[in-house]
């Protein structure tokens, strides 16, 4: 399972796809950090002693299209983590974004790691791609 000390791998790992990472320690976990990306989604990571990385992409919403219209948001998103390999979407009570939210288990390995970035980054695309609805939701 992956250890602290792997995450300088990780981030080693991102910093290589062209990501820059910033450090964002909370009261809850110390090592967590965002990973940003000018063509790649961001990411949220928050190591989880023993188990791997929680990674969280986030994206804005109109807030009062989806209050409007909360059921079919709900729908699309549904939809949405239906058709996902590993990712699954949700939409907060406050309705300002919605999430696409995966683990990654284990311990560090390079071809994993891309593999599971690949998947990750699969997943957001075909969220995104050609959805019109949620395209709208965004607008």
């Amino acid at each position: 399972m992956l250890e602290y000390k792997s995450l300088p791998k990780v981030i080693e790992h991102l910093e290589f796809l062209g990501y820059e990472v910033e450090q964002t320690p909370s009261e809850g976990n110390p090592h967590q950090f965002i990973a940003r990306h000018a063509s790649r989604p961001y990411l949220l990571v928050n190591p989880i002693r023993n188990v791997g990385l929680s990674v969280v992409s986030l994206y804005t919403l109109n807030a009062e299209k989806v209050n409007k219209n909360r059921l079919k948001a709900l729908e699309i998103i549904n939809k949405a983590s239906y058709n996902a390999v590993i990712c699954a979407f949700s939409i907060p009570e406050n309705a300002v974004n919605f999430a696409c939210a995966t683990t990654y288990v284990g311990e560090y390995n390079k071809k994993q790691f891309a593999d599971f970035l690949e998947l990750f980054e699969g997943d957001i695309n075909r969220a995104l791609n050609g959805n019109v609805d949620l395209i709208e939701l965004s607008k």
